[in-house]
């Protein structure tokens, strides 16, 4: 429910970055089918990389590229190493995905459903050439790592649960000791219940390895809390690529918005004045120039009754679209006047519903607060 957003803007993966040995550099155009996604970035050693996007957007291919599991169609990637780059993808050849060493979770695991957990941990090892001794050995020691107890290593995976079968499938994209790890949408099969427990193992899997670590998301909870860095994919461009603090205080499309939370605009910034299309809002900035704004949806008020004494940033609106959940409603409003108002959402929680209820296509008053709008450079 965001309005009068702007355009994704690309933000390269590699301002200049120094690569080291264990870094990979993609730069080329990824894809399959007829989607073509081109991309510049870095994957750091001993950092965990977030790809953040909509269905469709090109995460799980890129993930597939890094892999060596489709081809990379135009462009290098390059592993760096102590004594120069190894070319992983090119277009003088490729090197297969069975030699690139990447450990890969998939979002539905791909556990043998006829193996043990340890069995299916040490198949990798087994058809490289380990004996069986020294890969049960090894699978075991993985698992164990990862909290699954010798009964749990055992079964089959019919036999346990969502969670301990996501661990099994990480043990054995660890146990063969890769240089990358690639996890597909790792907790998307977890209830609720299960997931904040299976995130925080994740994590603390992640931070022990030290090869880049790519992992693909939906859901935003899990990109701020184990990414380094997120890459949002939208709309065929790498849109934002940035810390989690500036993913949350400086987003660039209104995919990342709508997840947020929070309202984005354009518009143009002079002397404390910011116009978001024909409207004027007053807000502080020293900035100068095109803008981006964001307005969090609790920064706005809306009420069905005119106030007695109307503020600088209250205007007359109607009642575009609305969502009720448990907690409250979400209000999408338009203003009467475009010259007055800003589009935008409202979060009205359950304590602080009006007297009247708020429906579609009626008449209501919002407010702006205006200390909580924030611009940033466009």
């Amino acid at each position: 429910m965001n309005a009068q957003a702007p355009r994704p803007q690309h933000r390269s993966g590699t301002p200049g970055a120094t690569l080291r040995p264990g870094d990979l550099r993609l730069d080329g155009v990824i894809g399959r089918g007829g989607f073509r996604l081109p991309l510049t970035m870095d994957f750091r050693a001993g950092e965990t990389l977030v790809l953040l996007g909509a269905n469709g957007a090109g995460k799980s291919t890129l993930l597939e590229t890094l892999g060596g599991l489709i081809p990379l169609l135009e462009g290098e990637l390059l592993r760096i190493g102590s004594d120069g780059a190894t070319v992983l993808s090119g277009p003088r050849g490729t090197v297969p995905a069975e030699r690139r060493r990447a450990g890969f979770v998939h979002q539905d695991y791909l556990l043998f459903p006829r193996m043990t957990a340890l069995e299916n941990v040490a198949f990798g090892l087994r058809a490289r050439g380990v004996g069986k001794k020294e890969a049960h050995a090894s699978a075991a020691a993985q698992l164990r790592r990862l909290g699954l107890t010798e009964a749990q290593a055992g079964s089959r995976p019919g036999a346990l649960s969502g969670g301990q079968r996501q661990r099994v499938a990480l043990a054995r994209a660890l146990a063969g000791e890769p240089d990358m790890l690639l996890l597909d949408v790792p907790l998307a099969a977890l209830d609720a219940g299960t997931r904040a427990q299976a995130r925080a193992q994740v994590y603390a899997q992640l931070r022990e390895f030290p090869g880049p670590r790519v992992l693909v998301t939906h859901d935003l909870t899990d990109a701020l809390s184990l990414g380094d860095r997120i890459a949002v994919l939208d709309q065929g461009t790498l849109a934002q690529i940035d810390s989690p603090a500036e993913i949350t205080r400086t987003p660039r499309t209104p995919y990342l918005a709508e997840l947020l939370g929070i309202n984005l605009f354009s518009g143009l910034a002079r002397r404390g004045r910011l116009s978001i299309g024909h409207s004027r809002v007053t807000a502080p900035t020293e900035l100068d120039g095109r803008v981006l704004v964001t307005l969090p949806r609790e920064a706005v008020t809306v009420n069905t009754e005119a106030p007695a004494k109307a503020g600088r940033n209250t205007f007359e609106a109607r009642v575009v679209a609305v969502q009720e959940d448990a907690q409250g409603i979400t209000v999408a409003v338009s203003p009467t006047d475009p010259d007055v108002g800003l589009a935008c959402s409202a979060r009205v929680p359950l304590t602080s519903l009006p007297t009247a209820p708020i429906r579609l296509g009626a008449p209501v008053w919002a407010t702006v607060d205006e200390s909580a709008l924030h611009a940033y450079p466009f």
